[in-house]
């Protein structure tokens, strides 16, 4: 799994855990938390500007968008067109 994929994963865990919150436990919502909370810590060098600035400011709901955008419009692949 590369690591844009696993930070969707935990972005969407972290959205799923907060929408449940009343079936889950604190230790379970607190995982998702400091899961997500990890990956923005030590973002990916690789990684977008824009995306590691959301991250940064812990602005969950607009990279979570941006990832939700690039992966509607992956790059073209040479040669595909």
């Amino acid at each position: 799994m590369d690591n844009l994929t696993e930070l969707r994963l935990a972005l969407d865990g972290y959205y799923r855990a907060i929408a449940s919150s009343n079936s889950l436990s604190e230790a379970d919502l607190l995982s998702a938390i400091k899961h997500l909370d990890g990956l923005s810590d030590h973002p990916d060098p690789a990684w977008p500007a824009q995306l590691r600035h959301y991250l940064a400011s812990r602005s969950y709901r607009k990279a979570k968008a941006w990832l939700e955008e690039k992966n509607q419009n992956p790059p073209a692949l040479p040669g595909l067109c």
